[in-house]
């Protein structure tokens, strides 16, 4: 009975395990599931892009929002920002405010989530124009600079 319930569990974990992805500098990034994007605006493919996990009960996920916009309006013809969110468009949507060149998607029952493995926020990845992982890590440690080899 021990063996089957330890078998059983070990199972599980091996699933979960599969299901979430590792970032690896270098390799492929996973795709971005999001259930809706905010006006329909979408990433462009092939373009560089910085994507951000957040939540509304986080103050440095609160502060990246403002960070996220400026970036978004200064390099809006060479990256795409995109803001991934769990929460409801009405808890969210204050928070954004007006939207300019950030793209906010809202994450599809945590699918995306999982699949950048995601589990801290603020959570950032910058993704080359291949597709590839650049940088992931602390949202509030990136660093401007490290867009340069990637614009």
């Amino acid at each position: 009975m021990k063996r089957m319930v330890l078998t059983w569990l070990l199972a599980v974990v091996v699933v979960a395990v599969a299901d979430a992805q590792r970032l690896v500098i270098g390799e492929k990034a996973p795709e971005l599931k999001v259930a809706k994007w905010v006006d329909g605006a979408v990433p462009v493919e092939g373009r560089p892009r910085m994507v951000e996990f957040v939540v509304s009960s986080s103050a440095p996920s609160v502060k990246r929002i403002g960070v996220l916009k400026a970036l978004a309006h200064k390099y809006r013809d060479n990256l795409d920002v995109v803001l991934v969110v769990r929460e409801s468009p009405e808890k969210i949507a204050p928070l954004i405010g007006e939207r300019e060149a950030l793209l906010v998607g809202y994450d599809d029952g945590g699918k995306t989530c999982v699949a950048f493995d995601v589990q801290y926020v603020p959570f950032g990845v910058l993704i080359d124009r291949r597709g590839r992982v650049v940088w992931s890590g602390n949202a509030s440690m990136f660093e401007e600079d490290q867009l340069f080899g990637v614009l």
